[in-house]
């Protein structure tokens, strides 16, 4: 898809994808850089819904073989944004920069804030962009590292009774690298 005058993967919502390499040669850290669009109105560590209140997660996973259902063996970055105004001393807070279930104020560590809609209308926000690098031990031939949301949107339906999950909340990213690094 195109975003920002870039081709990006996404726009995910409820989905995600897994980048599957092989024949890394010897190594010890593994370093994963990107940029991350979060889109729409993402609501952080919670939504305000008291009786079944979960938050808008986003999650980064390594599993250090190619038998991504058979080891049970991963690392795994899951953290939380936030789209939302603060109003007086009231915020729907994030955990980025840090890791879930940690609390900062919406658009900490933003790169940019402000960006294009994906969607016309009434539903979705402004977008975001995170510019992210995180370094993880690893060591192994082959890794697959799997990108993906779990995203809570109960009332992200129109007055129609259509779904418009994909304009309230996505995500897409943009150059994506990753560097194997050995210390010897």
């Amino acid at each position: 898809n195109d975003f920002n005058n870039s081709s990006v993967l996404g726009f995910y919502n409820k989905d995600g994808f897994n980048l599957n390499l092989s024949k890394i040669g010897e190594h010890d850290y593994v370093v994963i850089s990107f940029d991350l669009y979060i889109h729409g109105t993402w609501d952080g560590n919670k939504n305000g819904f008291e009786k079944d209140d979960q938050p808008d997660k986003w999650i980064m996973e390594l599993r250090p073989d190619m038998e991504l259902y058979q080891n049970t063996d991963f690392i795994k970055f899951e953290t939380t944004f936030s789209s939302s105004a603060c109003f007086s001393n009231w915020c729907k807070r994030q955990s980025y920069p840090q890791s879930f279930p940690f609390e900062n104020n919406p658009f900490s560590g933003a790169s940019q804030i402000g960006l294009p809609r994906t969607c016309t209308g009434f539903w979705g926000g402004e977008s975001v962009l995170y510019k992210i690098e995180k370094t993880f031990k690893h060591k192994g031939d082959a890794l697959i590292i799997r990108f993906f949301d779990e995203l809570y949107q109960p009332n992200a339906i129109d007055d129609f009774g259509i779904s418009t999950e994909i304009c309230d909340e996505s995500w897409s990213m943009d150059n994506l690298k990753v560097r194997a690094i050995s210390y010897k």
